[in-house]
């Protein structure tokens, strides 16, 4: 029986007032187990090659013409294989602002709801 693996990752801004209009981002994808294997194993050799040391995580918030190289080749890695590899699938969820949560629990509760929503439904 094949085996498949989901990446999921999620983003927001934290502030009272978001300054955008989408302002929860949730991503996940889905692939077989061997597959998402080497997907990670050809990041490892991208993040090797990197010219400058990234602390735990690549942030989209400190891109600037310094690290662009760096993100570059992070992108170019990932959509390369993604464009071989048609197993794959990536969904992608943006949340608008002008909505506001008014269920029970708090906010972080909602995201943890919504995430559940977003894979069942897209994957």
């Amino acid at each position: 029986m094949k085996q498949y693996h989901i990446l999921a990752d999620e983003g927001w801004t934290h502030l009272d007032n978001p300054p955008n209009r989408y302002h929860h981002f949730f991503a996940a994808l889905l692939g077989p187990a061997d597959t998402i294997s080497v997907l990670e194993q050809r990041l490892k050799l991208a993040h090797e090659k990197f010219n400058h040391t990234h602390k735990n995580e690549i942030k989209w918030s400190k891109l600037n013409g310094h690290l662009f190289s760096d993100y570059k080749l992070l992108i170019d890695t990932f959509f390369d294989f993604w464009k071989n590899n048609d197993e794959l699938k990536f969904r992608q969820l943006f949340l608008d602002q002008k909505y506001e949560y008014t269920g029970e629990g708090n906010s972080k509760d909602m995201l943890f709801m919504v995430y559940y929503q977003f894979i069942k439904h897209s994957l």
